[in-house]
């Protein structure tokens, strides 16, 4: 899997809330890290490669930071707005017999 590909997957994955996929993804894109370094000819080329997934995989932190965040707030608001709906159940009706 070529790293565009990877990275874009992982990319959706966070972005569409599906944090257990992103965690696979973080994870093999993590492995093809640890072999693009080992395959690195010189210090300066594996500088580049680990600066550039530090920066991408930081930049995706903070991504999942934002979805969880947002997610978190939608939730909260369905809970409040759950405790305003008319709902039919007999513990909240009251009954008069006359």
């Amino acid at each position: 899997m070529a790293d565009n590909e990877l990275a874009e997957r992982l990319r959706h994955a966070i972005e569409t809330g599906s944090f257990e996929r992103a965690t696979s993804l973080a994870q093999s894109y993590g492995d093809l890290i640890k072999t693009r370094l080992r395959a690195a000819k010189t210090p300066a080329e594996r500088e580049a490669i680990a600066s550039e997934a530090s920066a991408f995989l930081q930049d995706r932190l903070h991504l999942a930071r934002v979805m969880r965040s947002h997610i978190a707030t939608e939730i909260d608001a369905a809970v409040r707005l759950a405790s305003y709906s008319n709902t039919h159940h007999s513990e909240n009706t009251w009954r008069l017999d006359g």
